[in-house]
């Protein structure tokens, strides 16, 4: 978390977006009511109460619903807070992976 000055707190997960290619292999554009897949993240900071649970560690990559969580920006950048105690916001983990 070296270039943000952000924290989540309690059971929260700052997780900056994995950006897909919405086009499918004949070159059409996906409009986003096609695109009600998980989406996919890298873990960028941990609430205490997350870290504490162990379940997810920073620079882990999760999968969560589409649609669930807080969108944010910090330093221009587009990030979503997640809830970790909420069943069904994180669908997997892929430790450490990109």
């Amino acid at each position: 978390m070296s270039e943000l000055d952000f924290k989540p707190i309690g059971n929260l997960i700052l997780v900056s977006p994995i950006v897909k290619d919405n086009k499918t292999k004949a070159g059409i554009i996906k409009v986003a009511a096609d695109v009600a897949e998980p989406t996919m993240a890298k873990v960028v900071s941990l609430g205490h109460l997350a870290e504490a649970a162990g379940v997810v560690k920073v620079d882990d990559t999760v999968m969560y619903s589409h649609g669930t969580g807080i969108g944010i920006v910090l330093n221009e950048k587009d990030y979503t807070l997640l809830d970790a105690s909420e069943n069904g916001t994180i669908l997997g983990v892929i430790k450490g992976g990109d």
